[in-house]
């Protein structure tokens, strides 16, 4: 095992109160905005007129193609503050669905209802209703949105710029799209998808059948990796797949994990399955997942029912991954709010050595 240098028994860093306190939550929420958030592919917006839509820490975000060229501006028209968009992704003209005001790529109302007989509106105050356009940037075909940090999106990055970039250029079609909403404070959620110490207890079925024991961490920026192998009987079945599957573009014998902070995570398993989480803190309490599946991209023709039992078991172990996780996450949350009200442990807790990528992100929350 790689072990980062942090010191022998590594201790939870965060208090407890973080966790359970609303008034941080209102803080953390301030802070952890300011940063690139993912928000798509750009697969998603290939065609003229696609569009996607989110809410990123209280913002209202829509993100369009407008003939090749795709723009990101605040969901909120100018004219009555309704939400513009209302669905998270489609395919039209830019239009507010209240009033059927439209506007252009740079955001500028440009058809109004009836405006020469309903609004005395000059071509300069037209101009000053122009929809706040935010700044987009790519790694490969990830699509990353700015939300009040000066670095760029490379610079936050860092080191995994380049593996990301490949990871993304290896994303093939897409298995299914699924929303989870756990019980739990984001930060509890981010701690159990970058630790493995709880795989074996709680992943028996899944995870724990396919991981070896052999972990590597790496570390930079704000950002933490972790690569496992597969043990070997996993690796004695997978040999027959290996030789189908031989010319994917980013091969691994495992699984690999990069979390970028503070809320997305790319992942794949042996390659030839992908998965894009981000997490978005919704209360103290609760936080809602994103989870995006996706298979490899074929550079050649394969056997279509190989293909979808492939799909079909990658799905099924996502989704029972999570149903699980859902159930840990939240006895954590229930624990640490009675352990806040009783003081019945006076120790922060301890963490392991399968556990230091924890370590790590609490040492870059605190800052």
């Amino acid at each position: 095992m790689e072990v980062f240098p942090l010191g022998n028994n590594m201790k939870i860093l965060i208090p407890l109160e973080r966790y359970t306190n609303k008034k941080f939550f209102e803080k953390e929420n301030k802070n952890l905005k300011k940063n690139w958030h993912f928000v798509c592919l750009k697969e998603d917006l290939k065609n003229n007129n696609d569009y996607v839509s989110m809410e990123i820490f209280g913002f209202l975000i829509t993100l369009q193609n407008f003939k090749g060229a795709i723009k990101a501006f605040i969901n909120v028209c100018p004219h009555r503050f309704s939400r513009i968009r209302s669905k998270s992704k489609g395919n039209g003209i830019f239009r507010c669905m209240y009033h059927g005001w439209t506007f252009n790529s740079d955001g500028i109302p440009y058809g109004i209802p009836m405006k020469e007989k309903l609004f005395n509106i000059k071509k300069k105050e037209i101009k000053s209703l122009k929809l706040k356009e935010l700044k987009i940037d790519y790694c490969g075909n990830l699509i990353f949105v700015n939300l009040g940090v000066k670095k760029k999106l490379k610079e936050i990055l860092g080191k995994y710029f380049k593996e990301i970039e490949m990871m993304s250029k290896s994303i093939g079609k897409e298995v299914k799209s699924n929303v989870y909403e756990y019980n739990a404070n984001w930060k509890i959620c981010v701690e159990n998808t970058i630790e493995e110490y709880h795989v074996a207890s709680t992943h028996p079925e899944t995870f724990d059948k396919l991981l070896g024991r052999e972990i590597k961490y790496d570390f930079d920026k704000s950002n933490s990796g972790v690569k496992i192998d597969s043990n070997k009987k996993f690796l004695e079945k997978w040999k027959p797949l290996e030789e189908k599957f031989s010319d994917r573009i980013y091969k691994i014998n495992g699984y690999r994990h990069i979390f970028i902070y503070p809320l997305f995570t790319i992942a794949t398993t042996m390659g030839t399955s992908f998965s894009l989480q981000s997490w978005q803190p919704i209360d103290i309490n609760k936080t809602k997942i994103t989870s995006r599946i996706f298979s490899f991209k074929q550079t050649k023709t394969m056997n279509k029912e190989l293909i979808s039992a492939l799909d079909k078991s990658t799905n099924d172990f996502n989704n029972q991954v999570f149903d699980e996780d859902k159930d840990v996450t939240g006895n954590v949350q229930k624990g640490m709010e009675w352990n806040v009200n009783q003081s019945v442990f006076n120790s922060k807790g301890i963490l392991g050595d399968n556990e230091q990528r924890i370590y790590y992100f609490h040492k870059v929350f605190l800052k």
